[in-house]
Order: structure tokens, then sequence, then C-alpha cells
């Protein structure tokens, strides 16, 4: 069974290309999300389960409140259970990187292309690269299974190597790319060279 709690749908970042825009939210109380982990378990109680804590960017809620939810469905889920969460990266700390490790998180992080790409995309036409970057290599020191996403544009499509060494180099469980979707998306011969020459790499 797999199932994702939308704890907040605010994000610090606010991508254009992002399918969640909203850059501020009320977040789900810690209250509700256990009252799902309750009901969740008690439908699928046999069923191994994999609970993903999504946003919005997830680490706004909090490491405290993280950790109170993750407790009551240690405490509640009596089958197997694991957990997962996809992060913009800028928001992690030594204390959240602890966190997650010790409670056993696949963590994704999505990584762009360096900043003058990537600024177009962003709330106010900053930049997350080299933030995401120090969160990423912070989290690989504690964590040891991470991923990466990529999400690639027209305008730094180019640039897709950089990432994918950074994921090589820093030997990550999985790395992933994306595509912008309408007028900034990259053309479909590029679409089909990156992945063609992704799939060679791997």
């Amino acid at each position: 069974m797999l199932a994702a709690l939308v704890l907040t749908d605010a994000c610090n970042l606010g991508c254009s290309y992002c399918y969640n825009a909203c850059n501020s939210s009320p977040s789900m109380s810690v209250e509700s999300a256990c009252k799902i982990i309750s009901e969740i378990s008690r439908v699928h109680k046999d069923e191994p389960l994999e609970l993903i804590l999504h946003g919005g960017e997830p680490l706004l809620y909090g490491v405290d409140r993280l950790r109170e939810l993750v407790s009551h469905a240690r405490k509640n889920v009596k089958s197997s259970l694991t957990f997962s969460m996809t992060t913009n990266g800028t928001m992690l700390t030594q204390e959240a990187a602890r966190f997650l490790a010790e409670e056993r998180f696949y963590v994704r992080v999505s990584v762009d292309p360096p900043e003058e790409n990537t600024r177009p995309f962003r709330l106010g036409g900053t930049s997350s690269h080299s933030r995401a970057v120090e969160g990423l290599r912070m989290l690989r020191e504690h964590v040891p299974s991470v991923g990466m996403v990529t999400t690639l544009s027209r305008e730094n499509v180019s640039q897709y190597l950089s990432c994918y060494e950074l994921a090589k180099e820093l030997e990550l469980k999985q790395y992933e790319v994306g595509f912008v979707k309408g007028p900034a998306s990259p053309s479909s011969q590029q679409h089909a060279s990156v992945l063609s020459d992704l799939a060679q790499r791997f």
C-alpha cells in the first residue's frame, strides 16, 4: 500500500512549473495526519505500507511535528512500514538530516541545473541550485537512501549532465529527470536526446 500525505501546500520556492504553485497555505494538523494514518492502517492492516510525506515543501512542516507523526505511525501501523519524502533540499538542516536518517527515510531531492538557467522559474527570480546542492551533500552524510530529480526546461536542458555527474559523485540510489510542460518545454528532439544519453550512461 502506497499512501501520500500532503502535509502542506506551502513552499519556499514557488517554481512556476510546479503542479503546486502555492507559497503559503495552512498545514495539515498533526491530529488530522495521525487520524488518516490510523484509518489507513485499519483498512489495510495486513498490507505493507509506504508512507510518503509530501508537499509543497514537507520540511516546512517542522521536524518536531514530523517526529510526532512518524512516532504515531510506528506505534499504530502493525504491518511493514517505510517512509519517503521529496524535498527541494533548501530547508535541510543537520537536525532534519539526522531525523530522516534515524527513521530510515528514502529521500528524493529536487536539484535543477545551475543558477542562471533556473532563475526565470523561481519566486522573485532567485535560484535554488547552490542551496539544494548544499542540502543534498549534507543529507548524504547521514542518509544512505537518497535520490535526486532534475526538472529540465528549454533554457537549461543542455546542462543536465552537471546534475547527473553530481548524482554519480554522491553515489545516489536513483536519478530521475522530468521536463517542464508548456512553452518552456524542451523540444521533442531534446527530450529524446537526453533520455537516450542517460540510458547509455546507466
